[in-house]
């Protein structure tokens, strides 16, 4: 029993393309996996309705299909995902260079008419989105950023070959201002002109890239640029998309835990674990932080003292997570005098 293409949009079978597409868009909101936090079960979901819009949306595949069943369309379907007439943006697996972007479709005698077999990978489902949302949807819960100089910000990596990834590390400051950086990169391009060495020779070009920081972007964060990877042999012009990956230095005071900044202190003597703690370290911001223990509490091993608004912002909202001490152990004297040692017990008498 093959896939009910219709159940999974939740259309009639008379559905037409504008009902095809508000079902696609809900089902692509619910269960896109930057909003389910990767969930396994909600990718599947994810791709399934992609596909299901990818089959129906378009005349040939929907008719083979109605006919036929996912069985027939995958047998032997006249249209690959992402043809002219799809909505992948892929080319038939003939037209990639070896190790490209995707594998379209493939000629294949017998099944259904048309004899090219139907494929659907995760990106072709992550195209669709793309396409269908624009640029970029926004409020995808760390999800699609809107485009910002020619870059699109994504938290989730469902790319495939075509996108050439480079890492560039981001001091924490700089994550927490903002602020447009400059990266160098160096990428393959077609050799074009007379004194081209060979049909498919390639030189090194550089070029410097802008990459819009935003206050209370994370280590992971990715960016995409259009076609400015490396061109691919013998088709000048047709280049690979670039991916950006922000990756945050260490840092010397803190240690990020999404927006909260961990600020750990290794040991504590005796004298402020019983009487009390005050703690400072340069605040991210560049004002001094202190933090002081609750009053009348003895200070632990593990104990975290909270200073809150002081932590990183929120890339969505702003608001500011809280900066924690850890206070990871405390130091115990050697030796007491004998006056220390009745003053002690003088004052811990049960």
């Amino acid at each position: 029993m093959g896939k009910d293409y219709y159940g999974i949009l939740g259309v009639p079978r008379d559905a037409d393309d504008a009902a095809m597409k508000k079902a696609y868009r809900k089902n692509a909101m619910k269960w896109h996996p930057d909003k389910n936090q990767g969930s396994p079960d909600a990718e599947a979901k994810f791709k399934e309705c992609a596909e299901a819009y990818d089959v129906l949306s378009d005349s040939s595949k929907r008719a083979i299909y109605d006919r036929y069943g996912e069985e027939g369309l995958k047998r032997g379907a006249g249209v690959g995902p992402g043809t002219p007439e799809g909505r992948g943006g892929r080319a038939p697996s003939s037209e990639m260079p070896q190790g490209g972007f995707g594998q379209g479709f493939s000629a294949r005698a017998g099944g259904a008419p048309g004899g090219a077999q139907y494929q659907f990978s995760g990106d072709d489902a992550f195209n669709i989105f793309e396409q269908m949302f624009g640029a970029g949807a926004g409020g995808m819960g760390g999800g699609f950023a809107p485009r910002s100089g020619g870059a699109q910000q994504h938290n989730s990596a469902k790319r495939g070959p075509s996108h050439d990834v480079v890492k560039y590390p981001v001091a924490l400051e700089d994550l927490f201002t903002g602020g447009v950086k400059k990266l160098k990169v160096t990428r393959k391009v077609n050799f074009v002109g007379p004194h081209a060495p060979g049909p498919n020779a390639m030189t090194e070009v550089t070029e410097v890239i802008e990459i819009d920081i935003k206050p209370g972007w994370r280590s992971g964060t990715k960016l995409t640029y259009d076609k400015k990877g490396d061109e691919l042999p013998g088709k000048p012009g047709h280049a690979n998309d670039l991916v950006v990956v922000l990756s945050e230095k260490p840092h010397k005071d803190y240690t990020r835990n999404g927006d909260d900044l961990l600020a750990v202190v290794k040991s504590i003597p005796l004298q402020q674990a019983l009487c009390g703690v005050r703690l400072s370290v340069p605040g991210i911001d560049g004002e001094v932080l202190v933090g002081v223990s609750d009053a009348g509490k003895v200070v632990q091993p593990g104990t975290r003292v909270r200073v809150r608004g002081r932590g990183m912002p929120n890339q969505k909202t702003g608001v500011r997570g809280d900066v924690v001490f850890v206070i990871e152990a405390v130091t115990f004297p050697s030796s007491v005098t004998e006056a220390q040692r009745l003053k002690f017990k003088d004052a811990f008498r049960a």
